[in-house]
């Protein structure tokens, strides 16, 4: 049983455009912005995981003191920069990086 919104993909791949918006940036400083730099890339993964290390540490201190609501919130913040470890495994699988 089809429903009444269902299409044909073909159908719809052929009527459906998507309206993409393209920001008003000149050519020299998109190339400049889209150059790679290993120093800049250095920074931001060693403060990445040096902040994923600083709240490890907290949680462990606030855990050890029995702050439990300081542990939790530094134990869910580290878990908030944690998550966020997989982009740049994604980008480099695009090679962009």
């Amino acid at each position: 049983m089809t429903l009444a919104y269902e299409k044909d993909l073909g159908q719809v791949l052929k009527t459906f455009r998507v309206s993409w918006y393209r920001s008003p940036i000149d050519n020299p400083t998109l190339t400049q912005l889209c150059e790679s730099n290993d120093l800049k890339g250095a920074i931001q993964a060693l403060g990445h995981f040096g902040l994923f290390v600083a709240l490890g540490t907290l949680a462990v201190v606030f855990y050890y003191q029995q702050q439990w609501w300081l542990f939790v919130l530094a134990l869910w913040l580290q878990g908030l920069v944690g998550s966020n470890f997989g982009h740049a495994v994604h980008e480099l699988l695009h090679g962009t990086v």
